[in-house]
């Protein structure tokens, strides 16, 4: 199993929908064929990057399972 997270930045300065997109595209070519579990924090700025991240597993063909706001070590498990 890997675990990615902390995307950190400054949104929609630093860290943009569009940079979302492309770590989605990225990890989904780089982890071809699995299923890919998501979730987030409370942050205004969660819903927008994990959307745009999500878009960019699927349009590569991956599944993905969100599980909403949820701790990484219980997402890690």
């Amino acid at each position: 199993m890997m675990l990615l997270y902390n995307f950190r930045g400054i949104a929609n300065e630093s860290l943009t929908a569009e940079l979302a997109l492309k770590i989605g595209n990225a990890v989904a070519k780089f982890f071809p064929g699995k299923n890919i579990a998501i979730g987030s924090d409370h942050r205004v700025s969660s819903p927008m990057l994990k959307s745009a991240l999500t878009a960019g597993l699927l349009s590569a063909g991956h599944e993905v399972t969100d599980y909403g706001i949820i701790p990484t070590p219980v997402l890690a498990y």
